[in-house]
């Protein structure tokens, strides 16, 4: 019996995951999130305990989302710039949400001034950095990125792509233009990868 209730949370986290992310934290009215995912306000309150805690999964519903997308394109034994490429691209394809990143959106509006949404997000952008990091780091053992280079340091130049590409989806750009773009920033991360 237990199993339905979970499935349903998992459902209602989704769907709040992608209202967040449309609509940030202070877009979001406890009854215009009732609506959205179809419970009482009450109900948001009895399962969740409050807005924030609700916006907290979300948020980590998200980055485990952008960390599964990562690992499919990258951990596959392929070669690390197209795989990254390939990555880039995943994530800008879908345009049901926002392409922006949903953890540097709340960093950058400082979730309306709660430093606990702040501060999680900072943890969850750092963590994923390591992963980055961690990638880099085979990808020099295979000499696909120069081993002079600080693996943190060429990961945060990788994050800094991956952020300004997500936000430059939301511009506008036709898909040829964005995918166009996709490999310039690819083949400069390249450049940069060879460095010594």
């Amino acid at each position: 019996m237990a199993r339905p209730k979970r499935y349903k949370r998992d459902e209602t986290v989704k769907k709040a995951m992608d209202y967040f992310w449309k609509n940030g934290f202070s877009g979001a009215s406890i009854r215009d999130l009732g609506k959205a995912l179809d419970l009482h306000p009450g109900s948001i309150y009895s399962s969740f305990g409050s807005k924030e805690s609700l916006y907290l999964e979300a948020l980590k519903l998200f980055a485990d989302q952008t960390a599964a997308l990562w690992s499919e394109s990258m951990d596959g034994g392929g070669e690390f710039y197209p795989s990254l490429e390939t990555y880039f691209r995943k994530l800008v394809e879908d345009r049901t949400n926002p392409c922006t990143c949903m953890i540097a959106k709340t960093i950058s509006l400082g979730a309306e001034q709660n430093k606990e949404l702040v501060a999680v997000g900072q943890g969850l952008i750092h963590d994923f950095r390591q992963t980055i990091a961690s990638r880099v780091e085979l990808a020099q053992e295979q000499n696909e990125i120069s081993k002079s280079l600080c693996s943190m340091d060429f990961a945060c130049l990788i994050q800094v792509q991956l952020l300004g590409i997500r936000t430059f989806a939301d511009t506008g750009p036709t898909q040829d233009e964005l995918f166009k773009t996709i490999g310039q920033s690819v083949r400069l991360l390249r450049r940069a990868g060879k460095e010594v």
